[in-house]
């Protein structure tokens, strides 16, 4: 799939899965939900955690449908779950809630059921949580290569261009390092000046379901630590905007990761 085509197919995905609105800037209730079972542990908001609930990559299995794949239907499935205080999945709460085909739903909700869990903290101690996970089915990958990242670094640094275009470019570097799973960071998240952190939490997690190629040379091995320098800096500076703090706040986890 071409850029520009790329480009306006995550519009259509977007337009046609929410409802039409102006931007509304994230906030944190301060309960969490109530349990879905009467009796059972509240469950929290990613905003309300000190620490995110994270997916294992390699533990995400999923397939194209052979008959979209072949007839070329492309679209995103978006998958809500509850990820309890043991790092199972609620498998009862795994829930369809937008799709752009019926065909992607089954294969999406077979691979949250499947995939393994470490549980968000709040206060020191694991907690359930919902977790929000959108499967993209497309075909013709972007690609992955240093020259995209040095691209994408380049465009990060940028103070000249808007905070929507840095934060884009932070979401990429994410791809370039996680390749399958990887995390979309809002564009119009705020910073936490208290907690040093987003507001919103991090952003869904996004599974590629055609995973992106790599070509040319291999990633350098300190590559990773040269995007962890940038998204620190970005993070630690109270100048930039806040969505691009938090971008590279959450960023910066990704990278000490690898």
């Amino acid at each position: 799939m071409k850029k520009g085509a790329v480009a306006l197919w995550l519009g259509c995905v977007v337009s046609r899965l929410l409802p039409a609105q102006a931007p509304v800037t994230p906030r944190c209730p301060p309960d969490p939900l109530p349990p879905r079972i009467a009796g059972t542990a509240p469950v929290y908001l990613p905003c309300q955690l000190d620490t995110e609930v994270t997916v294992a990559p390699g533990s995400v299995e999923i397939q194209y449908p052979r008959l979209l794949e072949q007839t070329g239907v492309e679209g995103l499935a978006r998958v809500q779950v509850i990820v309890m205080a043991s790092g199972a999945v609620d498998s009862a709460s795994v829930t369809v809630t937008g799709s752009m085909h019926p065909g992607f739903n089954a294969a999406s909700r077979a691979a949250v059921l499947g995939a393994a869990f470490t549980p968000g903290q709040r206060n020191g101690r694991a907690v359930a949580s919902l977790v929000t996970i959108d499967f993209e089915f497309a075909l013709g990958e972007a690609l992955r290569s240093a020259a995209a990242a040095e691209s994408a670094r380049a465009l990060a640094r940028r103070s000249d261009t808007t905070a929507m275009a840095q934060v884009v470019a932070l979401r990429r570097l994410a791809a370039i390092l996680g390749g399958r799973v990887v995390r979309v960071y809002p564009s119009n998240a705020e910073w936490d000046s208290v907690r040093h952190r987003p507001v919103g939490g991090c952003g869904p997690y996004r599974v590629y379901v055609s995973p992106p190629a790599v070509v040319g040379p291999p990633l350098s091995r300190d590559l990773a630590a040269q995007i962890r320098g940038l998204a620190d800096s970005l993070a630690g500076d109270a100048s930039v905007p806040g969505a691009v703090r938090a971008a590279g706040w959450c960023l910066a986890r990704v990278a000490g990761s690898r």
